[in-house]
């Protein structure tokens, strides 16, 4: 029944972003007209307590992050700035989901957003310690709308550039050249039965994560399907009350003078 709401979705979200493509050359335009597309899709969409802003992201430690292209909150949570163009400034303990987006993916893009994330991800180790449940701490994804490089070779940087262990981030791509009207997902997947791949070839095994990559008909619904149970498990896993939501945002607003 949804199938087809989402096949047009994928199809609007597509439109646009090729009809900003064709009214300019400015990357910035295009960069964010590829954004806004998916972030009025992801805000139709959502529920209450998830929202999709654009924006940066500050830690406890005042620390701001690079521009992110969208992030996904918990919507609980207030804002700490709002600005003309519509971007934000959010408490990094709202972050559930870093998304960069991309209008035509190639390896440099792909490389370019392994070394981003892997500067941004630190930022939240204060907040969610590394032995912690690997659920509490937000989830990096690069989505691309299109593909025009080969399949195969997209899988090699990403290969190349993701550590799995360290800096690992799922890859989405709604439409791919070779596949037409089908989209793709690429992803490392923890397997602890060793055993059972000691025989794969190094090509998709890395660091004991097995590389996948899947053909996908409906790719935005996939998309969001997973943001969902993700951004749900990532909310239970941490637990925080109303009351802790509160503690942290004074913890934020410190420089304020209100007593406490």
């Amino acid at each position: 029944m949804t199938e087809p709401i989402f096949k047009e979705e994928e199809k609007a979200i597509l439109l646009s972003v090729d009809k900003a493509k064709a009214s300019s050359n400015n990357s910035q335009v295009i960069g964010r007209n590829g954004e806004l597309p998916l972030l009025t899709f992801l805000n139709n969409y959502l529920p209450p307590n998830l929202k999709a802003v654009s924006g940066h992201f500050l830690t406890p430690e005042s620390i701001k992050s690079p521009q992110i292209d969208i992030i996904i909150i918990d919507s609980r949570y207030p804002l700490l700035g709002y600005n003309d163009d519509g971007t934000v400034l959010v408490m990094a303990h709202s972050v559930l989901r870093i998304i960069e987006i991309k209008t035509n993916l190639t390896t440099k893009d792909l490389k370019k957003t392994a070394i981003i994330f892997s500067k941004t991800k630190p930022l939240f180790n204060t907040i969610w310690k590394r032995d912690q449940s690997g659920f509490d701490k937000p989830v990096f994804e690069l989505l691309a709308y299109r593909l025009t490089v080969k399949e195969r070779t997209i899988e090699n940087s990403y290969f190349e550039n993701c550590n799995p262990a360290d800096n690992h981030f799922d890859v989405s791509i709604l439409r791919s050249e070779e596949l037409q009207d089908y989209g793709i997902q690429l992803h490392f997947e923890p397997t602890s039965q060793w055993n059972e791949f000691k025989e794969v070839t190094k090509d998709i095994l890395k660091d004991k994560f097995l590389l996948t990559c899947f053909k996908q008909r409906t790719p935005l619904a996939d998309f969001y399907y997973q943001l969902i149970q993700d951004s749900y498990y990532t909310i239970h896993h941490r637990n925080y009350s109303l009351k802790d939501i509160g503690e942290h945002f004074m913890e934020y607003l410190n420089w304020t003078t209100t007593r406490r």
